[in-house]
């Protein structure tokens, strides 16, 4: 398969709405802690149930260190993306439409937990685990661009 049909087959929206889920979930059961996001999450069973649940689903992992939510979706067996490949990767994230659900739904877990500094990290690897493009954003936009 081509390394190009590949990107499309991994499936960008079915991504982003599993994403838009698990952002969702955070939002109604953070409110009213006063506590890193991580720490929420280890203390609540229902939710991580509900977060592993989302990511078992979508074939993705969604890990929480400290006020970061990473997601990490793997590409195959990939060793490295293209440049066209990148440039479709970035042309989705940065996607006004997708880019401001993004930030609303950082807002949103910030507004609603309490909790400030929330990131979103998403990391798109290979079958190694390698990754071969990361992506942070927080409540103002993309943080650093480390690609």
């Amino acid at each position: 398969m081509k390394e190009s049909r590949k990107l499309k087959k991994f499936g960008l929206g079915r991504f982003l709405l599993a994403v838009m889920m698990a952002m969702a979930v955070m939002t109604t059961m953070t409110a009213c802690h006063q506590k890193t996001l991580e720490e929420v999450v280890e203390e609540d069973e229902d939710l991580q149930e509900e977060i592993d649940d989302i990511a078992d689903s979508n074939n993705m992992k969604i890990k929480i260190k400290e006020n970061t939510i990473i997601f990490t979706a793997s590409m195959g067996s990939m060793e490295s993306l293209t440049d066209q490949q990148k440039e479709q990767l970035e042309a989705y994230l940065y996607d006004e439409d997708n880019y401001d659900q993004l930030i609303d739904a950082i807002k949103d877990v910030e507004d609603e937990g309490d909790i400030s500094g929330v990131k979103m990290t998403f990391n798109f690897t290979n079958d190694d685990g390698d990754i071969l493009y990361t992506a942070t954003y927080d409540k103002d936009g993309p943080v650093k661009d480390s690609n």
